[in-house]
């Protein structure tokens, strides 16, 4: 039974166009083509990855916030955000950040939640889900039928727009935005889902692999408008707000795990709002 699946399921009629076969695909002439076993390398690599990271990972030790039942109250029940106490401007900032501070999870815990059956149940977890299965299935699908190409520019396409989310400015967070509406809303559907849709057909009657490969392709072109609406938002906020209010404008969206300092002077206080909007945003399009 297990050989009449296995059959089935590398059909050359399933994933190849009419006339071609899995043994076009074999080495011959000098050259040297991708094939299915080689996917198994990334596993012990991404078990590699996942052990370096547990070794040298270490969370930060946190200053506890004075005991403060009124302040606590206020924090549980009201706004993470201070308002007018007895005490001072500056004691009161520093309890708020110390108690904001202990409800983020620490980086071991982050670090569990990127095995994603363990991570936090967020507002769009089922489309991380479905984005994750989609884009694991292109990978594997376009190595194991020799569609590199492809595969290559898609990923490209992904990536460029992310290097940007790791310098920590809202200047960059613009550039940021701008350059994932033209990757993934621009480039990706009219330019490489049109030749995979269009110019197959040119040459081959459709078949499975055609269909399976524009439906993945379509799968994250629907994410990708989905992520493009809420980081305009987040970006329509922090433009249109005060520096000081960016951070609560956006505080609904609990993202972020950016750990905070005991300072209130205001480069301090501006550079964690430019990261607290960076963190979200790569919340928001992490993993492709």
């Amino acid at each position: 039974m297990l050989t009449r699946l296995s059959e089935f399921l590398w059909w050359d009629r399933l994933w190849l166009p009419s006339g071609l076969g899995w043994s076009d695909l074999e080495d011959h002439d000098g050259r040297v083509y991708a094939k299915p076993s080689h996917l198994y390398a990334a596993l012990p690599c991404a078990f590699a990855l996942l052990l370096v990271r547990y070794l040298f990972e270490r969370d930060r030790v946190r200053l506890s916030p004075e005991s403060s039942p009124l302040l606590d109250g206020y924090f549980c029940t009201v706004s993470r955000f201070p308002s007018q106490t007895s005490w001072s401007e500056r004691k009161v900032e520093i309890w708020f950040r110390r108690r904001r501070n202990h409800c983020r999870a620490g980086l071991r815990k982050r670090f569990c939640e990127a095995s994603l059956t363990f991570d936090v149940k967020r507002k769009d977890f089922k489309e991380q889900v479905i984005h994750h299965i989609a884009t694991l299935t292109l990978l594997a699908f376009s190595w194991a039928s020799n569609y590199i190409r492809i595969g290559t520019l898609v990923m490209v396409t992904h990536d460029s727009a992310d290097i940007l989310l790791e310098r920590s400015a809202n200047g960059m967070f613009v550039v940021f935005t701008s350059l994932f509406a033209l990757t993934r809303l621009v480039i990706l559907p009219f330019w490489l889902i049109h030749c995979t849709w269009v110019y197959p057909l040119e040459l081959y009657p459709p078949f499975f692999g055609y269909y399976f490969l524009n439906a993945m392709l379509v799968v994250l072109q629907i994410l990708h408008f989905y992520w493009a609406v809420l980081i305009s938002k987040m970006l329509y906020k922090c433009l249109f707000s005060k520096v000081t209010q960016c951070g609560t404008a956006l505080e609904g969206d609990d993202r972020s795990d950016e750990e905070e300092e005991d300072s209130d002077s205001p480069k301090e206080e501006h550079r964690r709002v430019n990261n607290t909007n960076i963190c979200r945003a790569r919340a928001r399009v992490n993993g492709h």
